[in-house]
């Protein structure tokens, strides 16, 4: 596994709890999971905990304050959502799970990074 694959696990997961309100430095989360260490020689567990529990909180933020978003009112895209959590912890490897992050990063995050201005009902 190389950098980039351990850095896109550990900017994910700080980046959910970011977006929390919840700042930390390398391995400062309480579980100290949120480190290139764990990706590297973690259990797969400990990277499916990590990266599942990321997007659940991820989920969360968008559902409040962003669930009129265009990407979110598309049924399939709501699913997806949900269902990229179950297959985080379905994954097999730990590579698996790097795919499943792009895969998130790339619908989901602009919602968060740079959200669209809609209409609330």
């Amino acid at each position: 596994m190389g950098a980039t694959e351990k850095l896109k696990y550990e900017t994910f997961i700080r980046f959910a709890f970011k977006q929390a309100g919840k700042t930390f430095e390398h391995c400062g989360d309480q579980a100290h999971l949120a480190n290139t260490g764990v990706f590297i020689s973690g259990e797969l567990h400990e990277v499916k905990a990590a990266i599942s529990y990321s997007m659940c909180i991820l989920n969360s933020i968008i559902l409040r304050e962003h669930f009129d978003h265009p990407t979110i009112s598309d049924e399939g895209n709501y699913i997806r959502m949900n269902t990229l959590v179950k297959d985080v912890i379905n994954a097999i490897d730990k590579m698996s799970t790097i795919t499943l992050i792009d895969e998130y990063k790339e619908k989901f995050f602009p919602i968060l990074v740079n959200p669209l201005k809609c209409n609330t009902k």
